[in-house]
């Protein structure tokens, strides 16, 4: 049986507002993480996206930003 294919949005913000898990996850996110990982919303498309943005965003590139 083929695996069910992983819903793609927009960008984040659309992420967001149509999977409540992901705004979960978001939301509980640090202020300055969830600013980093805003401004890189369009190359975020799926709740893994999300995910690994949130897991590998170093502190320094949080705090360059």
């Amino acid at each position: 049986m083929p695996k069910p294919k992983k819903q793609k949005y927009n960008s984040l913000f659309h992420l967001i507002e149509k999977n409540p898990k992901a705004n979960a996850f978001y939301m509980q996110l640090p202020t300055r993480k969830k600013e980093f990982i805003s401004s890189k919303a369009g190359m975020i498309h799926s709740f893994s996206h999300l995910k690994e943005y949130s897991d590998h965003s170093t502190e320094s590139e949080i705090i360059a930003k």
